[in-house]
This record gives C-alpha cells, sequence and structure tokens, in this order.
C-alpha cells in the first residue's frame, strides 16, 4: 500500500513535457498529460452522446488559471470548423444540440437521423423536428401535395427563413390602406427620391419593392412609376418647398440679401442661379435661363426686378461673383442697380475671389511643378490599379 501511495504522489508530481494542437510544447503532471491524452479527458460517453459528438473533433486544451492547472476539452463543429468550448469534464452533451441544429453544412438527412431517435430529446432537436415535419408525410399524401412537400424539403434554410420573415410581416397589419393613407404613403416614398436625389428608375428596383411590400404591402403595387416622379410629384413638392421658403422668409422681420451667381455651358447656354435669404437661413429661389441670348448687366437686373417685384424693396444687399457683367459699375449687374436701387448695397463674392487667387496661385512656377507630380502620382495609380495589385490595397 506504501509503494501504491508512493507511485501516486510521484503521477501527481512529476513533470513531462506535452504538446498541444497548436505545436506548442508545455510541462504538465504526468497525471495532467494523462488526463489530457484521453478522450474528452476522461469523461464516459454513452453511445447516444458518440452520436452526438460525431460531428465533433475533440481537441485537448490545458487551462491555466490563477491558481489550478486543468484539463478541458475543445469541440470544433467538422462541417464548419467554428469551436465551441472549452468544456470542464462533465458538461452537457444535450446542448450541443443547437449548434447541430443551427449548422447549414450539416444535411437534413444526417439531422433528421439524429433528432428522430427516441432517446434524442432536447428543445432544439423538438423545433427542429416541428419545422422539418412536412417532409416526413410525403408518401402518404395526395400527389399534388407530395410534390408541394417534395418542393418545400429541397428549401434551403434561407429561404424557410424568408417565408418565416413574409408570415411574420403579415401578422403585423398594413395589409390594406385606404386612398388618404395611401396617397400619404406615397407622397413620403417621392419625397424620400426627390430630396436625396435616388434615381427615379429605382422606384420599382426589386430590393427597394420588396422592403415598401414588408413595411406596407398594401402600397407594394400602388408605388409612382419614374415618369410619375419626375412630373406630378416633382412638381407638387417643388411647389411645396417653394410655399414653405416664401411663407419663412416673409415671417422674417429682416431686410433680405440677394446672392447671384452666373454660369455658362460648353455650349455658349447661360444662367442665373438666384438665392435669397437672411442670417442663418439662406434657401435657393430659382433659376433663369438665357440660353445664347446676349447676357449683359442690364439684362440679369431686369430679369430679377421682374421676378421680385415689389419685394425688391425688401433687398438691402445683392451679393454676385466677380465677373464683369457682374460686378462692372457701368454695364454691369452693379451698375445697374447702382442706377435703379441706390440704397441696396453690391457686394463681390469673397468666394469667387479666393477662387480666382487659387487659379492665379497654382499658375507660379513652383506651384506648377508641384502640380504636375500630384497629377501624375494620382494618373500614375488609377492606370495601373487592378484586383491584385498591391496598389489597389493600398
Amino acid at each position: 500500500s506504501l509503494l501504491a501511495a508512493a507511485k501516486m504522489v510521484q503521477l501527481a508530481t512529476d513533470t513531462v513535457e506535452w504538446t498541444d494542437a497548436n505545436g506548442n510544447v508545455q510541462e504538465v503532471t504526468r497525471a495532467l498529460k494523462v488526463q489530457l491524452q484521453q478522450p474528452y479527458r476522461g469523461q464516459k460517453m454513452t453511445d447516444l452522446q458518440k452520436l452526438v459528438l460525431r460531428f465533433f473533433k475533440d481537441v485537448p486544451v490545458l487551462d491555466v488559471g490563477n491558481k489550478t492547472t486543468s484539463a478541458k476539452t475543445k469541440l470544433i463543429l467538422k462541417a464548419t470548423g467554428k469551436a465551441y468550448g472549452p468544456y470542464a469534464i462533465g458538461f452537457n452533451v444535450t446542448k450541443l444540440h443547437k449548434f447541430i441544429a443551427d449548422c447549414r453544412g450539416i444535411s437534413d438527412a444526417d439531422k433528421r437521423a439524429l433528432f428522430e431517435k427516441e432517446e434524442i430529446d432536447s428543445q432544439w432537436s423538438r423545433e427542429w423536428i416541428k419545422a422539418h415535419a412536412s417532409a416526413q408525410s410525403i408518401l402518404s399524401t395526395e400527389p399534388v401535395q407530395r410534390l408541394a412537400a417534395v418542393v418545400e424539403e429541397a428549401r434551403t434554410d434561407a429561404e424557410r427563413e424568408e417565408t418565416a420573415r413574409q408570415k411574420t410581416l403579415k401578422d403585423w397589419g398594413f395589409q390594406s390602406a385606404s386612398t388618404a393613407v395611401t396617397l400619404a404613403l406615397v407622397f413620403y416614398v417621392a419625397r424620400f427620391f426627390i430630396v436625396c436625389a435616388v434615381p427615379f428608375n429605382k422606384v420599382h428596383h426589386w430590393a427597394f419593392a420588396s422592403m415598401i411590400g414588408a413595411l406596407c404591402p398594401a402600397i407594394k403595387n400602388k408605388l409612382p412609376s419614374r415618369r410619375q416622379l419626375s412630373g406630378k410629384w416633382l412638381d407638387k413638392i417643388e411647389e411645396q418647398t417653394r410655399e414653405k421658403t416664401n411663407d419663412r422668409l416673409k415671417r422674417t422681420k429682416r431686410k433680405k440679401t440677394l446672392i447671384v451667381d452666373g454660369f455658362k455651358d460648353r455650349r455658349g447656354r447661360h444662367c442665373m442661379n438666384i438665392s435669397c435669404g437672411v442670417l442663418g437661413y439662406i434657401p435657393y429661389l430659382w433659376t433663369e435661363w438665357f440660353l445664347r441670348r446676349r447676357h449683359t448687366g442690364t439684362t440679369y437686373g431686369k430679369t430679377l426686378e421682374a421676378k421680385l417685384g415689389d419685394k425688391i424693396n425688401e433687398v438691402q444687399a445683392i451679393v454676385a461673383d466677380n465677373t464683369s457683367s457682374m460686378s462692372s459699375t457701368v454695364n454691369g449687374l452693379f451698375g445697374y442697380f447702382k442706377s435703379q436701387f441706390s440704397w441696396i448695397i453690391r457686394l463681390g463674392c469673397c468666394v469667387h475671389v479666393y477662387d480666382l487667387l487659387c487659379e492665379g496661385l497654382v499658375k507660379l512656377p513652383f506651384l506648377n511643378d508641384i502640380t504636375k507630380k500630384a497629377k501624375f502620382i494620382v494618373t500614375f495609380v488609377n492606370r495601373r490599379r487592378s484586383g491584385s495589385s498591391p496598389l489597389n490595397i493600398v
């Protein structure tokens, strides 16, 4: 007996080397090494538990704590490589049913062979059998029902989840809507497209239509067409926006400031963009197109005078870009306002001044060289960019 006790002490105190699954060599006691080398660290498994564990790979793990070091079990699902644990000796094998039921890498046939056994009875096995029960009675049904059952059995878990989502949404309402409710909802859809600058042809994109169908099935088939968005609804929302803007400006006690910016495209067509506002609120008003018509300061001035009417008496200042047709006090817009509305302050736009300053600076020799090098680098990177190129990763 003394000899046996001595051997037990030696087994518990002697240290030996043990190599883990990652190839790391660690010093452990002989008793711990024996435990690590045993399947499931010596935990006895029934035949039924072994049927569950066959879906997992047993990996021994050395758990080093503050006071004790123990042998534990990490289970790796063979179908996906996902690791679970580590578990101490005596872990509950039944809880592994959930991981098997949720795994799409395990076939339905293997799941059914496991979960239909009488001894296998858990929350997850019952839920899986209930969700896949339609295929069990295929042979005892009529041909049409049998075909439907076969189709259902062939569906993936993702397709079943989609069906479940649709059924859930059908239960929460909005299956029908009155004309007034439909018009209100369509208005907000139209406003979303217009305000967010979403292309109108996306209104019937399958992803957008399915989202609307999920939120409110009643209007899924009543969405406006792209032509209705660009016509009726664009006009309506523009009209309402102008009404709100004008009302807010009208309620403002302060004098207004006009902001004018001219533009000419490559075809020589001219336009004038006009904004009007006060401190903290400067909304866009309208764009006046002149096409190829001669655009002198007088042309601009008479256009503003005609558009504003009596409201021009509420204007205290006008800001315009620094082109000759705008800022000239002789033939420009400022000259026209000086002769017709002398009380209105005329100011050149500081942003345009800074813009012209920057354009002039980059023409200086040393800055021009830097600009050329920057353009070369950008062109070089863009022309050599490919899916596998390191430049694309950068």
